[in-house]
C-alpha cells in the first residue's frame, strides 16, 4: 500500500508541476488527449500484467499491435478507378483512329478523354466505330503519337448545384462511388462521393461546377468487408498468442528468447506490406474511425468526462460498502479511496470543459482573399510560383497596351491547408506562345478558401457573422464535426 500511494504522490508531484510550468497543460483539450493516449498502454498493461505475474517478459507486444493496427486499414483499403480506361499504342491522326493496348468496351457513342499525349491532342472525343482494339474518333486527334491512355466520360444530362444532384444516362454508378467532374476541353475538376442514386439521378457530396459538361465515373473497389477484415486481424492476434504459449510452455524457450524473435519478425512483416507508408482509415468507414481513435460519436465530451467519472465514483463507493459490509480490515479500506478520486478527477474535468467551450473569430478582408502575383519578365526557364492556401481556382492573365487585364488560361484544383505550386513560363515566352505583345503577365486567384484550426475535441461548429452594430447573427444551423 505504501508503494501505491509513493507512486501516486509521484505523479501527482510531476502533474502539478508541468501544470505549473506550462498553462495550457491544464485544458480540457489537453487532459482528454492526455487520457485517450495513456488509455492505451493501460490496455496493454493488463495483458503485460498477467505475463509479468508468471515470471515472463513480452518484448514483441508492441510490434503485435503495430502489425494489427496496420494490417486492418491495409485490408480495409479502397481504390477508386474508371471502369473503362486504357493505354495507347497509336494515334493515327489522318485516318481519325486510336489503337487501345487492350479493349475495355467501348461501343459507338461512347465518350471517352484523351491525355498523357500531346497538348493538341488532349480532350474529349467521341467513339464513331469499333474495330476490336482499334476506334475511329470524332474529332479526328491533331497528331500522330505512340503515347497517351483513354478513360471513359458521361455527359451531364442536368445539373442542379443547391440540390446537388446529376442526371447521367448510363453510367451505372453506385452509392459510395465518385465522379470527377471534366469540362468540354478535357480539363479534370473537382472529386465528390455519390451518396444517393435513383432512376440515373445522382445525389454527390459536393455541388457540381458550372463549367462541367462531363463526369467520369469512379468505381468503389474495397479489398475486403470489414466483418472478414476484424476477424482477420482477431485470428493474427489468437494465433500470436498461442504460438509464443505454446513455445514457452510445451517447448520450453525463453520468453525473452521468443518475444525478441517476434518482436524482428512482426516488425519486418508490417514493414513490408505496408511498404513504409503510413495507414489510416482515410474518408472511408466513419463508424469503425470513431472505435478506432477512442471517440464517443455524437456524443459531447463534456457529459462523457462527467458520466465516466460518475461511474468511477459510485464503482469506489460500491466496493467501499461491499468491504463495510464484508468487515474487511481497515487499513485494506484505503484502495476504494482511488477510484474516489480519479472519478472526481474526471468528472471535474468535464465540468471545466463544459464551461470553456470555444468560440473562434476570423474576419478576411477582399485583398487577402483575392491574391495577384506578377510574373517576371526576364528568363527562359519555367517559374515555379506559391500560392496561398485554401485556393481553388487561378487564372493565368497577361496585361494588353491599354492596361487592360485579358484572361490567358484557368485551372480549378482541390483546396488545401498548405501553398499550392504552379509552374509559369516567363512573360517572353507567353509572348511566344501566344503570338502577342503583353506588357506585363500575372496569376491571380480567383477563389479561396480559407481555413480554420478548429480545437483539438471539438464536435460542433457555429458560423456566425458580426452586423453594423456588433452583434453576432449565425448563418446557419450548428453543424456536427
Amino acid at each position: 500500500m505504501k508503494k501505491t500511494f509513493g507512486i501516486f504522490g509521484l505523479l501527482l508531484v510531476v502533474f502539478l508541476a508541468t501544470a505549473y510550468m506550462a498553462d495550457s497543460f491544464l485544458t480540457p483539450f489537453n487532459l482528454e488527449n492526455l487520457i485517450r493516449r495513456t488509455s492505451l498502454f493501460g490496455i496493454i498493461s493488463i495483458g503485460v500484467a498477467f505475463v509479468i505475474i508468471t515470471g515472463g517478459i513480452d518484448l514483441s507486444i508492441g510490434s503485435v499491435i503495430c502489425l494489427v493496427g496496420c494490417g486492418l486499414p491495409f485490408l480495409l483499403r479502397v481504390d477508386y478507378q474508371p471502369e473503362q480506361q486504357a493505354a495507347l499504342t497509336e494515334i493515327n491522326a489522318s485516318k481519325a483512329t486510336i489503337t487501345l493496348q487492350s479493349s475495355v468496351g467501348f461501343s459507338p457513342g461512347d465518350h471517352l478523354r484523351l491525355y498523357d499525349s500531346t497538348a493538341k491532342n488532349g480532350g474529349i472525343y467521341t467513339v464513331k466505330q469499333v474495330g476490336g482494339k482499334t476506334l475511329s474518333l470524332d474529332p479526328a486527334p491533331t497528331d500522330n503519337d505512340r503515347r497517351g491512355s483513354v478513360v471513359g466520360v458521361f455527359p451531364i444530362d442536368q445539373s442542379d448545384a443547391e440540390q446537388k444532384t446529376i442526371m447521367l444516362a448510363n453510367a451505372h454508378l453506385r452509392v459510395l462511388d465518385q465522379v470527377t467532374f471534366v469540362e468540354a476541353d478535357g480539363t479534370v475538376g473537382q472529386t465528390s462521393r455519390i451518396t444517393a442514386s435513383q432512376n440515373g439521378q445522382y445525389t454527390i457530396h459536393d455541388p457540381p461546377t458550372d463549367s462541367a459538361q462531363y463526369i467520369m465515373g469512379l468505381h468503389r473497389h474495397q479489398r475486403t468487408s470489414v466483418p472478414v477484415a476484424l476477424a482477420l486481424v482477431l485470428l493474427v492476434s489468437l494465433g500470436i498468442g498461442l504460438s509464443h504459449g505454446y513455445l514457452v510452455a510445451k517447448i520450453k524457450l525463453q520468453p525473452f528468447v521468443v518475444t525478441l524473435c517476434g518482436l524482428l519478425l512482426y516488425r519486418g512483416l508490417t514493414r513490408g506490406f505496408t511498404e513504409d507508408q503510413t495507414q489510416g482509415f482515410q474518408a472511408e468507414y466513419p463508424n469503425l474511425r470513431l472505435i478506432a481513435t477512442a471517440k464517443l460519436g455524437e456524443v459531447d465530451y463534456a457529459q462523457a468526462l462527467i458520466l465516466f467519472g460518475g461511474i468511477t465514483i459510485a464503482a469506489g463507493i460500491g466496493w467501499l460498502l461491499w468491504q463495510s459490509k464484508k468487515n474487511t480490515p481497515t487499513n485494506e479500506r484505503r484502495w476504494p479511496i482511488i477510484p474516489i478520486v480519479l472519478g472526481a478527477g474526471i468528472a471535474l474535468c468535464g465540468l471545466y470543459q463544459a464551461k470553456h467551450v470555444p468560440v473562434i473569430e476570423e474576419g478576411f478582408s477582399e485583398e487577402q482573399s483575392l491574391t495577384s502575383i506578377k510574373v517576371p519578365t526576364d528568363g527562359n526557364q519555367t517559374l515555379a510560383i506559391d500560392l496561398p492556401a485554401g485556393t481553388r481556382k487561378f487564372v493565368l492573365e497577361g496585361q494588353e497596351a491599354s492596361n487592360k487585364w485579358i484572361p490567358l488560361t484557368q485551372k480549378e484544383i482541390e483546396s488545401s491547408t498548405s501553398s499550392y505550386e504552379t509552374k509559369v513560363p516567363p512573360l517572353k515566352i507567353i509572348r511566344e506562345r501566344t503570338e502577342k505583345d503583353w506588357l506585363a503577365a500575372r496569376i491571380r486567384v480567383l477563389v479561396r478558401e480559407d481555413h480554420v484550426v478548429l480545437p483539438l475535441g471539438a464536435r460542433t461548429v457555429l458560423v456566425e457573422a458580426r452586423d453594423a452594430k456588433g452583434q453576432w447573427m449565425p448563418l446557419g444551423e450548428p453543424k456536427a464535426i
